[in-house]
C-alpha cells in the first residue's frame, strides 16, 4: 500500500507541473517579457526534473525525442532571458553610463531583438499536442513495483555529490563554476519533487538552494558581461581606459558576490549529511539504480561494457560487497578510471574460497592492468598464514591496488557491527597493523578521505574493541 501511495504522490506532482507548464506557456504566447520567460523556464525545469528523475529508475526508458520539444523552446528563451538579466545588471551597476558602457549595451540590445525573434518563432512552432504524445501512464506502470521512496533517495544522493564534485575548481575555473550552477539547478528542482517524501527537505532547505542559485546566476551573468567588455576591439585610447574602469567595477561587484556565494554555499554544505546517503544496495529494489551510479561519469562505450561485464562475471560468487567497494571509488572518491572500477568489481574473483576465474582469463577479458591489480588483491593459500607476502604484492602494484584495498576494507568495516566483538577487534587489528601502514602513502586527497572515514567508524567502536590499539594518523594529515 505504501508503494502505491508513493507512486500516486509522484503522479500528482507530474500532473501539477504539467498544468503549470501549460498555463505559463499560454502566458508567454500572449506577451514575451523577462518575467513571463522566467516563469516559463522555471515551469519547464520543474517538468524536466520529473523526466530526469524517472530516467534514473532502472526500468524506465524515456527517449530524447519525448523531451526534445521542451529543449527547442528552452534554449532560445534561456539566451534571451540571460540578455535581459545582463541588461538589468548593467543598469544597476552603471547608473550613469560612460561611452564604453553605452557601446556594450547597444550590442546587447541588438542581440535581444535578434533573440526575441528566435524565441517567438520557437514558441509558435511548439507542438500544441506535446503532452498528449507522452504515454506517462505507461512510464508510471513500469515503476509500479519499485520502492519509489528508496530510488528517489539514491537519486538525491547522486545529484548532491555531482554538485559537490565541482567545488574545488569552481573558485578559479569559470566553466567549473557554470557546471556547478547547472548541477545545483537539477538538485533544487529534484528536491522540490522529493519534498513530499522526505520531511527534512523543508521550505528553508529549498529557499537556501534557491538563494544560492540566484547568487551563482548573478556571478555567471557578470562573468559574461566582463567577457563581452574584454572582447571589444578598440583603437580609441579614452574608450580603452573607460573599458578598464568599467571592467574593474564589475570585478568589484563580482568579488562582493563571491563572498555571498561562499556564505550561502556553506549553508547548503551543512545539509550534506541529509542528502548524501550511501545506497543500501543489499536492498534488491535499489540494486540496479546503485549500479547505474558506477556508469554515470564514464563516457566511453567500450569502458561501460567492460564494467557491465565485470559485474556479471563477479556475480558468480558474491556481488554486494564488490559493488559497494566500486561505489566508494566512483561516488565518494569521484574516480572515473574504468579499469580501476572493473578491478574493484573483480577483486574477489580469484580468492580460493570462491574462485570463479584464473588470472589469464581476467587478462584476456579485461587486459593486463586489471588482471595485475586483481592478482595483487588476491590472498593465496600460503598468504592466509603469512600476510607479509600478500601486503608486498599490494605495495608493489602501486596506488590503484592500495586505493581498492582501502575501499574494500572501508566497506567491510562499515558493516562490522554485524559481527561479534572478538571479530571486530581482530578486523581492526588487521586494519591498523597491516593494511593502513602499507596503503596510506597514496595521494593526499585519498589519504584524507580514508583517514576521515576510518576515524568516524573507529570513534563509534566500543572501548573494549579498541583497547590497546590506536588509529594511526598519516603524517600528511593534520
Amino acid at each position: 500500500m505504501q508503494k502505491d501511495k508513493n507512486l500516486k504522490m509522484l503522479e500528482d506532482i507530474f500532473n501539477e507541473r504539467t498544468q503549470d507548464f501549460n498555463k505559463k506557456f499560454e502566458s508567454v504566447k500572449t506577451e514575451v517579457t523577462a518575467d513571463s520567460l522566467h516563469d516559463l523556464r522555471v515551469s519547464i525545469r520543474r517538468l524536466q526534473s520529473i523526466f530526469s528523475l524517472l530516467k534514473m529508475f532502472p526500468a524506465v526508458k524515456i527517449k530524447k525525442s519525448i523531451t526534445k520539444p521542451l529543449k527547442s523552446i528552452m534554449n532560445p528563451m534561456g539566451s534571451l532571458r540571460d540578455l535581459y538579466i545582463q541588461q538589468e545588471i548593467i543598469n544597476k551597476i552603471f547608473i550613469r553610463k560612460n561611452r564604453f558602457v553605452r557601446l556594450c549595451t547597444v550590442k546587447i540590445d541588438k542581440k535581444i531583438r535578434k533573440d526575441e525573434k528566435k524565441t517567438r518563432g520557437a514558441i509558435e512552432s511548439f507542438p500544441p499536442d506535446f503532452m498528449q504524445q507522452i504515454d506517462i501512464e505507461k512510464i508510471f506502470l513500469s515503476i509500479a513495483d519499485m520502492d519509489v521512496h528508496r530510488q528517489i533517495k539514491i537519486i538525491l544522493t547522486d545529484l548532491f555529490k555531482k554538485f559537490l564534485s565541482h567545488r574545488q575548481k569552481a573558485d578559479t575555473d569559470i566553466k567549473a563554476f557554470h557546471r556547478m550552477r547547472i548541477a545545483l539547478k537539477k538538485l533544487r528542482y529534484t528536491s522540490e519533487v522529493a519534498q513530499v517524501f522526505f520531511p527534512w527537505i523543508t521550505k528553508k532547505v529549498l529557499d537556501d538552494e534557491h538563494s544560492l542559485q540566484q547568487v551563482m546566476g548573478n556571478i555567471h551573468d557578470i562573468d559574461v558581461i566582463i567577457e563581452l567588455m574584454k572582447s571589444q576591439s578598440l583603437q580609441d585610447r579614452p574608450l580603452v581606459l573607460l573599458g578598464e574602469i568599467s571592467i574593474s567595477r564589475l570585478n568589484k561587484a563580482r568579488l562582493d558576490l563571491s563572498k555571498e556565494f561562499t556564505e550561502k554555499l556553506n549553508v547548503i554544505l551543512s545539509y550534506q549529511k541529509e542528502f548524501v546517503i550511501f545506497p543500501d544496495i543489499a536492498d534488491p529494489m535499489s540494486f540496479q539504480t546503485a549500479f547505474l551510479l558506477l556508469l554515470s561519469d564514464i563516457k566511453n562505450k567500450q569502458e561501460i561494457k567492460e564494467v557491465k561485464d565485470a559485474l556479471e562475471y563477479a556475480k558468480n560468487i558474491h556481488i554486494i560487497h564488490p559493488l559497494r567497494t566500486a561505489l566508494i571509488l566512483t561516488e565518494e572518491l569521484r574516480m572515473q578510471d574504468a579499469e580501476i572500477i572493473t578491478a574493484a568489481l573483480l577483486h574477489d574473483t580469484l580468492e580460493t574460497k570462491g574462485s570463479v576465474a584464473r588470472r589469464e582469463s581476467i587478462e584476456q577479458h579485461y587486459g593486463p592492468r586489471v588482471a595485475s591489480i586483481v592478482w595483487a588483491l588476491t590472498k593465496e593459500d600460503a598468504e592466509e598464514k603469512g600476510v607479509e607476502q600478500y601486503l608486498e604484492k599490494i605495495k608493489q602494484n602501486g596506488e590503484p591496488a592500495k586505493i581498492i584495498k582501502l575501499s574494500d576494507r572501508l566497506d567491510s568495516t562499515r558493516f562490522l557491527d554485524l559481527k561479534n566483538k572478538k571479530k571486530q577487534r581482530a578486523y581492526w587489528k588487521s586494519n591498523i597493523n597491516e593494511i593502513m601502514p602499507v596503503c596510506m602513502d597514496i595521494s593526499l586527497p585519498y589519504i584524507q578521505f580514508f583517514y576521515a572515514e576510518f576515524k568516524k567508524l573507529w570513534n563509534k567502536m566500543d572501548t573494549d574493541v579498541k583497547e590497546g590499539m590506536e588509529l594511526p594518523q598519516p603524517a600528511s594529515v593534520t
